[in-house]
């Protein structure tokens, strides 16, 4: 009895072959949006370790290594300093109550009677 691979290149040829793997190409993101893809994700909290793995998922070996990626994050923020020292002293006024507890402990406090899971 034959295998399928032999009855499907019987039928179809050897250039049908439905074995061979058909390789994906990477997708082309120029360096301006690789670096805005690292720093916005290192914004949202994820590690740089993370990061460069996750860049190594999609772009493979032509993925930024770890130093590129920490270097990228610290330009960027030298960029933002002088604009978040600003919104920090226009909120100063603002802030009435600190959450150093949601802050530093997310927010999970069943010991209190305002938090409504207790």
């Amino acid at each position: 009895m034959e295998n399928q691979t032999a009855i499907h290149t019987r039928k179809f040829g050897a250039e049908h072959d439905c074995n061979v793997p058909i390789p994906t190409p990477p997708p082309l993101l120029d360096e301006p949006t690789r670096r805005r893809l690292a720093v916005t994700a290192f914004a949202m909290g994820i590690s740089t370790r993370q990061i460069e793995d996750l860049l190594r998922v999609i772009f493979g070996e032509d993925a930024p290594d770890h130093s590129t990626i920490g270097r990228w994050i610290a330009d960027e923020a030298k960029k933002a300093k002088p604009v978040l020292e600003a919104l920090d002293a226009a909120c100063v006024c603002r802030v009435h109550t600190l959450a150093l507890d949601e802050i530093f402990f997310g927010g999970d406090r069943p010991w209190s009677r305002s938090n409504r899971r207790a």
